[in-house]
């Protein structure tokens, strides 16, 4: 994947959730240091998903590996539990649905 198909990827992930999420904003709750050398820190990281009228809606966990390039930090990995295992069957469902008619309509 190219770096353009990579931001126009994120931009439609983050607009699908905008739009059928409900997200407004999601919030760090927690970073715990798993490992770390000189040039490379994992992370577990907790999350929290909100929505605009401030109710929390998800609380979710990651793995991040976050390694320097070229003297800068960068966040290399990332692995996410995906909400599949957090929301109701039905809600899964819809959101399936909703994801696959916003795929046909942009491409």
């Amino acid at each position: 994947m190219t770096r353009e198909q990579g931001r126009r990827s994120l931009a439609l992930t983050l607009d699908f959730f905008k739009e059928h999420e409900g997200r407004h904003r999601s919030e760090i709750d927690e970073i715990t240091v798993i490992h770390a050398s000189r040039d490379k820190v994992h992370l577990s990281i907790a999350f929290s998903r909100f929505r605009a009228d401030g109710t929390r809606f998800a609380s979710l966990r990651a793995l991040w590996v976050m390694a320097r390039v070229d003297g800068e930090w960068r966040r290399v990995s990332v692995s996410n539990m995906p909400l599949e295992y957090l929301l109701p069957e039905d809600e899964v469902k819809r959101l399936k649905e909703a994801r696959k008619r916003l795929l046909r309509v942009r491409s």
